[in-house]
């Protein structure tokens, strides 16, 4: 049970850090920064992932 408890809490970290570069991006790009490579080497989330996040907004 106490692996399973591991696991999950790791599991969380990941995704909570995950909606925070997400989170980050979208700030990043409604303040005007529209380089989505650049958006992925600061967040460190990957280039594919951010230009989806953007897809269809004009830079």
């Amino acid at each position: 049970m106490c692996k399973l408890m591991e696991d999950y809490a790791e599991k969380r970290a990941r995704e909570a850090a995950k909606e925070s570069s997400i989170s980050i991006a979208v700030e990043l790009w409604n303040d005007g920064m529209h380089d989505m490579e650049k958006i992925a080497k600061l967040t460190k989330l990957p280039l594919d992932e951010v230009k989806k996040l953007f897809e269809g907004k004009t830079a």
